[in-house]
């Protein structure tokens, strides 16, 4: 059993809100590049393959932070790591909006990701420490959800933000929020933490190795290309794209970005109640091939012509990639062995942010060296064949 020291937590569901907040500014901040990468490269006169590297960093950076931030959680408590990352967000969102050069954007976007990286693992393990284990999926639901409300807020809020005042003054307002926050916690929160913890399995029960297999091993692929087509195109790619790609004007862009944010808002939880219905693993093909039918659509440009297909379009992308992300972390749960879920989950967490950067830096590259955003759409198609192959390996059974 789990012993734990849980003073202060007679206010526990205000410190819950307090750290959903602190996630949703997280998940501002992974994706506000892809609104503020015009205005930025206009008024400083840099290039995409510049503002590939900054989108870049930030996920290269959350990846490999992810499993030395769990480990420091159960050694020092969720609240020295939650801070550091209010604190550490709070600085680096004042020196981005502050930049005037590459260099001091760089550094900061430096800080900016040390800080949001380490704001989700501290988060969910509050909430496992304060609460019982029968309230905390749900919670954790309602956290991944202000996440996502995070990515919406940085979508067409944020553009209207742009409109009327200018990029920088997000930045001023997303330091000032974490700041707060910061204080909340010092004052209101009690040091919480696990004291000792001992497994249920006796040593000859463990699992040795990882326990992978044929499905578990596609099933991987697919979340982590899914996971880094999916943050690589929202969090920074969708605005140029449509706006130099295709002429369309920035306010109706911004519109299909929180049109694509809405969908994938919905599909987490309308796709993970799908999972609870139905067998996870005739749901994952389907889903997939769902996938592979709009994204190969996208690239071929059917609906570019006509603005309503389009937003249904983008709506669907986004839903049906949430929902997909969603069953790998289901499949994961349900699926794996007990002593092994933990380290499978931060492997899909950590592959999916590693290809996020890989691919916001390689496509950056392309676009510098074509000067347009064709190759987009041949990524597009490409990427849903990888989705289809590996399906049909998840899905295919030896008779």
């Amino acid at each position: 059993m789990e012993n734990v020291n849980r003073a202060k937590s007679d206010n526990k569901m205000l410190v819950f809100i307090f750290l959903a907040l602190s996630y949703l500014v997280s998940s501002f901040h992974r994706v506000s590049l892809s609104v503020l990468s015009v205005p930025i490269s206009q008024e400083l006169g840099i290039g995409m393959d510049t503002i590939g590297t900054l989108g870049s960093i930030l996920f290269f950076i959350y990846a490999i932070i992810q499993i030395p931030c769990g480990y420091l959680c159960d050694r020092i408590g969720p609240k020295k790591i939650i801070l550091f990352s209010l604190i550490v967000t709070t600085i680096g969102s004042l020196s981005f909006g502050l930049s005037n050069s590459v260099h001091s954007l760089l550094l900061s976007r430096v800080l900016l990701s040390i800080g949001i990286s380490t704001t989700y693992i501290p988060a969910i393990t509050f909430v496992r420490l304060l609460f019982r284990s029968e309230e905390a999926g749900g919670l954790t639901g309602i956290l991944l959800a202000f996440g996502t409300i995070g990515t919406i807020v940085a979508s067409k809020p944020l553009q209207l933000l742009v409109d009327n005042f200018s990029w920088r003054v997000s930045f001023y307002i997303f330091a000032i929020i974490p700041f707060i926050l910061f204080l909340f916690i010092v004052f209101s929160v009690g040091d919480i933490r696990i004291k000792a913890s001992s497994s249920s399995l006796k040593d000859g029960e463990r699992t040795k190795g990882l326990g992978l297999d044929r499905a578990l091993v596609s099933l991987i692929i697919i979340f982590t290309i899914c996971t880094g087509a999916v943050q690589s195109f929202q969090g920074l790619w969708f605005i140029p794209y449509f706006v130099d790609g295709y002429n369309f004007a920035f306010t109706t862009t911004s519109n299909l970005l929180l049109v694509f944010s809405t969908g994938y808002f919905l599909g987490t939880p309308i796709i993970g109640r799908l999972c609870d219905k139905f067998d996870v693993r005739k749901l994952l093909p389907i889903v997939s091939l769902i996938n592979v039918v709009l994204w190969i659509t996208l690239g071929l440009k059917i609906a570019h012509a006509n603005i309503i297909f389009l937003g249904i379009l983008l709506f669907s992308i986004g839903f049906f990639s949430a929902g997909l992300i969603s069953i790998g972390f289901y499949y994961v749960g349900k699926f794996t062995k007990i002593d092994r879920r933990a380290l499978i989950t931060s492997i899909l967490s950590f592959s999916g942010y590693i290809f996020t950067s890989f691919l916001l830096k390689f496509i950056g590259g392309i676009v510098s060296l074509s000067r347009g955003m064709d190759n987009l759409n041949s990524f597009f198609i490409f990427y849903a064949i990888i989705i289809l192959i590996c399906a049909f390996i998840f899905s295919y059974r030896k008779e």
